[in-house]
């Protein structure tokens, strides 16, 4: 789905991480239950604080609970050394819970040192937890192929040798255009990074409300009453590109124009290029899934056959969409997908134009782009905004990503560390989507637009960081920090300002509610503790209270913040 990254100075420091010595957890109901000398000297002056305020704020002072709702507290250490924190909070009773989340606000992996009490994690719901993941093993996760992702547009467009071949044909340059029932072979990306030739044909024009022309192009082997018929085309065409709640024009509201005039006509297609959406199979599985749809920048440039797959431009504003996971999926669900997987690519191809093209310089270090997980998060972030106008019946973060974040990304996943593959620790779409769902909740759809504007930094943290801020938000690590509690499953309603996943609506735009005990069938907790906390990444715990109170010293590592919810 990205295109043009480059490696990020954050994923280098992670090839430095200490080899991990995994600490077993122990059973039901050895945690900090209080009594006995837990074996860690306190630092002095080492305390927790209260971490809320307002209303729904159920923490009473630092070491005591109101006996219901969200109550929360932290301790953040400054210090240039590990701190034994004393915790000793009162008022619990015997459907309380405490989570222990440790998250990491710093740029550099932090030893994570293991309390002398075993860790407590609740009895596991082995089956329910293992079905969803069963359930969920091939759907929803877009498999990209690596030539996609990691094609590198700066350099591209500072290819010498690029821009004379391109100088060579501008004059017989012109937008492409076609009429239904022409035919195109397109050149297509593989999952295994090798490239084919697909033949399809233009089966419907339509006009968006700005004027652009939208193809609708299917692959000849794939068109017809049983797999893609000229129903489906109708209703992609539709619901693509026509009227105000169109993706189209919910998109381009949100982020702007994908493509228009520019200042390198000797490089890139021209500025008024009709938008072509190339439906394929593309692994010919009898699957839905896998690969889903792709846009890649590489299209925009003219051919150049001196440069690593410039031969294979399509010259053309494009993406490709996956035809088995519109006729193959579960009832519409292939088609609810493939509807909010365009409105994902379509924000990769504004990302690439309003950014890559017209931030950017190639003749200087000012290159814009965002890097791999904001790229992918704003784009994630679209198809939470525009889902419920699309579909009221689903929503990106509340019907996929949140339950698949539950279930894969609890163990001491980097945020900034990008990793696409599904069923590993750590998978990046659902971390990704869940962060920015939680930013729209708590900033807005303003922030999100002020996001993808902001030029404030080529480091895409600094941008998100900025963002935050102007905003009206505490910055990056201290957002990432409040939305990391969520892995205590926060309620949609009765939580502290500043935490949750509550309703927002704005803008035309409604952005559900997120109510965290729903997906208690989803949380695989993690069932080793690591020896090393990852830069920007979290790790939670449970305790088991004893007699009313939570008791214990824990250790907090440097440039880390400790908070513990009780509900």
């Amino acid at each position: 789905m990205k295109q043009g990254q480059s490696t990020s100075y954050r994923t280098l420091l992670f090839t430095t991480l200490l080899s991990a010595v995994l600490i077993g957890c122990g059973g039901g109901g050895g945690g900090g239950g209080g009594g006995g000398d837990p074996g860690l000297p306190p630092t002095t002056g080492a305390a927790l604080s209260v971490d809320c305020s307002g209303a729904n704020c159920q923490a009473t002072d630092a070491g005591t609970y109101a006996g219901s709702g969200v109550g929360l507290w932290r301790y953040t250490n400054t210090t240039n050394g590990q701190v034994n924190v004393p915790i000793s909070i009162a008022g619990l009773n015997d459907r309380s819970t405490v989570t222990l989340i440790y998250t990491n606000q710093g740029g550099m992996p932090v030893s994570l040192p293991a309390p002398p009490a075993a860790d407590f994690a609740p009895t596991p719901r082995a089956a329910a937890v293992a079905a969803f993941a069963e359930d969920t093993a091939d759907s929803r996760a877009n498999r990209i192929p690596s030539m996609v992702r990691n094609f590198d547009a700066k350099a591209r467009m500072g290819s010498a040798s690029s821009r004379a071949l391109a100088s060579r044909r501008l004059l017989a340059a012109a937008p492409h255009s076609a009429a239904v029932n022409d035919k195109r072979d397109w050149f297509i990306s593989q999952n295994d990074n090798s490239i084919t030739t697909r033949t399809a044909t233009l089966q419907r024009k339509v006009t968006a409300d700005d004027g652009r022309v939208v193809n609708i192009w299917v692959e000849d082997s794939e068109y017809g009453d049983s797999k893609f018929s000229a129903a489906r085309v109708e209703q992609f065409a539709q619901r693509f590109a026509v009227g105000s709640q169109s993706v189209y024009s919910m998109v381009t509201r949100l982020a702007g124009q994908p493509w228009g005039p520019h200042s390198y006509p000797d490089l890139w297609i021209p500025a008024n290029q009709e938008l072509d959406i190339v439906f394929v199979n593309f692994d010919r599985n009898n699957r839905p899934y896998g690969m889903i749809g792709y846009f890649w920048s590489n299209n925009n440039f003219f051919v150049d056959p001196s440069v690593q797959y410039g031969e294979y431009s399509n010259e053309s504003l494009s993406f490709y969409m996956d035809t088995e996971t519109v006729y193959l999926g579960d009832g519409e669900e292939g088609v609810q997908i493939q509807l909010s997987t365009l409105g994902h690519e379509l924000t990769h191809m504004i990302n690439f134009y309003q950014r890559g093209v017209l931030m950017s310089d190639p003749n200087s270090s000012a290159f814009y782009d965002f890097e791999t997980f904001l790229e992918e998060s704003t784009a994630l972030m679209t198809e939470d905004i525009i889902g419920l106008n699309l579909d009221p019946t689903f929503n990106s973060l509340r019907d996929a990503s949140f339950a698949d974040w539950l279930n894969s990304g609890l163990n001491n996943c980097s945020y900034p560390d990008w990793n696409g593959e599904l069923n590993t620790p750590c998978f990046s779409y659902s971390i990704a989507a869940s962060f920015g769902g939680y930013l729209l909740r708590q900033y807005g759809v303003d922030f999100y637009k002020g996001l993808l504007r902001n030029r404030s930094s080529t480091d895409s943290l600094v941008v998100l960081d900025d963002a935050i801020r102007q905003a009206g938000g505490p910055g990056f690590a201290e957002a990432l920090r409040r939305w990391s509690t969520m892995a205590a499953l926060l309620p949609a309603t009765g939580v502290p300002a500043g935490f949750g996943l509550p309703l927002r609506q704005e803008q035309g735009f409604t952005l559900p509610a997120v109510n965290g005990p729903d997906f208690d069938f989803a949380v695989r907790w993690p069932t080793t503790r690591p020896s090393v906390l990852k830069p920007y990444a979290l790790f939670p715990v449970r305790r088991a209270p004893a007699n009313g109170v939570y008791k214990e010293v824990v250790p907090v590592p440097i440039n880390t913040t400790l908070t513990v919810v009780v509900q």
